[in-house]
């Protein structure tokens, strides 16, 4: 797990050259020790809170339904870029979503400084949420 995570790390930095924070874990799966090499390494784990259901396809307005339905201030989503029918729904998402009042912004604007690193998401909207 360190090893994937630091050449992964190493990767990222080489091409934007930047030292990567923040890590989603694959498939959104965090255990202990994804928890605990996260923070040795001084990262940050972001999973999200909202799944747009799109990785078995569907129609972009019932996908758009679903996240619209399914959003809430704080949350992140999910989507899979990789298909047509969601990358069709985004523009209605982000349309339904502000005509909500929403607005988007990054995840280290949502949680706080890079100090964070290491905490599990569930501390993390923890805190956020209070």
């Amino acid at each position: 797990m360190t090893e994937t995570l630091a050449k992964t790390g190493d990767a990222v930095s080489a091409i934007i050259g930047q030292t990567p924070k923040l890590v989603r874990p694959p498939y959104g799966a965090v255990s202990q020790q994804v928890g605990n090499v996260a923070r040795e390494m001084g990262l940050s784990l972001v999973t999200w809170d909202v799944d747009a259901n799109d990785q078995n396809g569907g129609k972009a307005k019932d996908i758009a339904d679903r996240t619209v339905r399914e959003a809430h201030p704080g949350a992140i989503i999910l989507m899979h870029d990789i298909h047509r029918e969601t990358v069709d729904a985004v523009p209605d998402i982000l349309k339904r979503l502000r005509g909500k009042g929403y607005s988007f912004v990054t995840v280290p604007e949502l949680y706080g400084s890079a100090g964070d690193a290491g905490r599990t998401p569930v501390q993390v909207r923890e805190r956020a949420a209070g």
